[in-house]
Formats: C-alpha cells, sequence, structure tokens
C-alpha cells in the first residue's frame, strides 16, 4: 500500500477494526439517495456531545500506512487466491487474468485444501486463520504446498508490518503481535479491542473497555491516547486526517482534525465500513442501496467533499486487491464481482 503521512497532535490519557461496535448495521433503503453523487454541507460540524475532548497532554502521534490487511483473497505473484462464501470459505487459486471468473469452476487451477476468510499474502506464502481449527493461525507455501500451524490462538484481524504479523486473539480480546513464522508472540496491551489498524509505531483501535470509542496505542513506548468520545463503526486515515463512523450519531461520517482535534461531520448519513486504499476513501453507503460509494478530493474552507457511487450493486463487505476491488452481491453469494479502485 502506498506510504502516506499523517502527522496528528492529539492530547489525553489513557483509560483502534474486531467486527463487532454498539452501532446498528441495518439498511436504510427506505431513505435511499435519488442520486448517486452527493455533496456534503462544508458547515456541517459535530454538535457538542460528539465533538472528542481537548486533552490534557499534548502527544505528537505520526501515522503511516504500509501494512497488509487480511483478506478472502489476495494476489502473488499471478496468481489470485479466493476464498468462495458459496463453498464454506474453501480457498482456491486462479490465474489473475481470470479475476472475474472466480465462480467458474473451469478456472480453478488447485484446491489449497483449507477453508478462511482472512488470509495475507507473505512472499511466496499465505499466512491465513484456518477455519478447520477454530481460526487458529496456519502459513501456506504456495510453491511447496507444505502448510504448517504457527500459533494456537484463534485470530482475525491480521495485519502483515514486514516480518511482525499483528492480530486480535478472539479468546481474550487482546491485540498481539508475533513474528511469521511464531516464534516471537507478545500481547501488546491488557485492554479488550475491537477493530484495528496499524501504522508504523501506532495502533488505532476500539477499545471496548470505553465504549468502543477510538484510541491510539504507542507501539514503541506503551502509552495509550484517546482520540474520540464517541464510539466508532469503523475507521481510517489518510494523509491529512481521521475518517471514522460515528456510531453515536447514526453512523454519520466524521472526520478528526491533524491540527485542531475536531470532531466534524462530512457526510450526514447511514455509513459502514469505511476504508482507506492509495489514499482514496470509501464507505458502503446504508442510504444509497448499500451501494459503495468513494469520496472526492476535499475543496475549500471549510473542507467539502463529494461522494459518488463506485458500483450500483448492494454490498456488505469489499476488499482491495491490487487494481480491483472484490464484493459479493447482496442478492447472491453465488456470485463474487470485481471493479477498479478509483
Amino acid at each position: 500500500m502506498k506510504k502516506s503521512i499523517l502527522t496528528l497532535l492529539i492530547i489525553s490519557t489513557l483509560s483502534f477494526v474486531s467486527c463487532s461496535s454498539s452501532s446498528s448495521s441495518n439498511s436504510a433503503n427506505a431513505n435511499s439517495t435519488k442520486s448517486s453523487t452527493i455533496t456534503v454541507d462544508p458547515n456541517s460540524t459535530s454538535n457538542s456531545s460528539a465533538t472528542t475532548s481537548t486533552p490534557s497532554n499534548k502527544t505528537p502521534l505520526v501515522l503511516a500506512s504500509g501494512y497488509t490487511e487480511s483478506s478472502p483473497f489476495i494476489k502473488i505473484d499471478n496468481d489470485l487466491y479466493a476464498a468462495k462464501w458459496s463453498d464454506n470459505y474453501k480457498v482456491y487459486d486462479f490465474n489473475w487474468s481470470d479475476s472475474n471468473s472466480v465462480y467458474d469452476f473451469t478456472k480453478i487451477k488447485r484446491n489449497l485444501l483449507f477453508q478462511s476468510s482472512e488470509m495475507i499474502a507473505s512472499d511466496k506464502n499465505i499466512i491465513y486463520s484456518n477455519m478447520n481449527d477454530s481460526n487458529k493461525l496456519y502459513i501456506y507455501n504456495t510453491k511447496t504446498n507444505s502448510n504448517t500451524k504457527i500459533s494456537n490462538d484463534s485470530a482475525t484481524n491480521l495485519i502483515l508490518n514486514n516480518t511482525d504479523l499483528y492480530y486480535l486473539n478472539t479468546s481474550d480480546r487482546k491485540i498481539y503481535k508475533t513474528s511469521v513464522d511464531g516464534s516471537k508472540k507478545q500481547v501488546l496491551m491488557q485492554i479488550s479491542a475491537g477493530k484495528f489498524v496499524l501504522s508504523n509505531n501506532y495502533i488505532l483501535y476500539q477499545n471496548i473497555d470505553d465504549g468502543y470509542k477510538l484510541y491510539a496505542y504507542s507501539i514503541s513506548n506503551g502509552t495509550n491516547i484517546k482520540v474520540s468520545d464517541f464510539a466508532v463503526e469503523s475507521f481510517t486515515f489518510n494523509d491529512k486526517v481521521i475518517f471514522c463512523v460515528n456510531s453515536s450519531d447514526n453512523d454519520a461520517l466524521y472526520t478528526i482534525d491533524n491540527s485542531t482535534y475536531e470532531a466534524r461531520k462530512i457526510l450526514d448519513y447511514h455509513c459502514e465500513s469505511v476504508k482507506s486504499y492509495k489514499n482514496k476513501i470509501y464507505y458502503i453507503n446504508k442510504n444509497d442501496m448499500d451501494y459503495l460509494h468513494v469520496l472526492s478530493a476535499p475543496k475549500g474552507t471549510p473542507e467539502t467533499y463529494t461522494s459518488s457511487a463506485v458500483d450500483k450493486t448492494s454490498i456488505n463487505e469489499y476488499h482491495f486487491v491490487d487494481t480491483l476491488i472484490f464484493y459479493p452481491p447482496n442478492t447472491s453469494k453465488n456470485s463474487i464481482l470485481n471493479t477498479k479502485a478509483q
């Protein structure tokens, strides 16, 4: 993933994505927008109950993307490895040139003989949560077809940063770090976490112990910083600000400013699963038929954003691989579609 730097001054002390939050994910299709392009009100700001508090201690927080997140789809060389929803997440090998034919069994090169919805490419290997073994961590060599267990932890939310693997242990809800071969394992903090994302030196995570509010954990010195005073459903960042779905404000999309630390509402719709890819911000718009939307670059002061549908297919999840976005349509789990990332 392309490197991006986000410098964020945040103030406070303690006390970042599991797939749960206190927000509702029910679709609001009855209020579907009439247009796939939405212009955001530039004067829309968070109300007093949703604005982050001013921390008491200034802490420079430098966030930089460049990590690899787990996905049901990964690319190694010219091969696409895909987990098929309708086949109990069995993983198959396809030629990348056949990425539009993931449900065509005649295109399968081989069956990898394991089931997983969370995989990461590491050189010629696949690190994955093995659904056949209570989601414990395994590594599969695509050249030798060897399969090795590297941890007895039931793991989700896998993130690879060079040779370090980060994951959420579903047994104790703690975030762990281990080497790719599983030989060096450590628990990073004694806090129950939900979803999390990784930067070079920080972990942004949902703090379950504090109502799924957004926190930042310093890997280098072990300190925690409170980022929001509201619960978040999902969150990400680009080179300027943090984007998050505010569960306390009907899942509206917010930014957290990198200099004033103010939380500002930029999209007053029911949003879900906000992600960043190559410095673009994507999310599922629950008020527009569950279509995948992308934000334009902001303009003006205060900044305004436009939002447009990437594809007019109703979805619940989406995944980036190389130049493509893969997703199963809500209407059929027997197909996997893709479109070009913008």
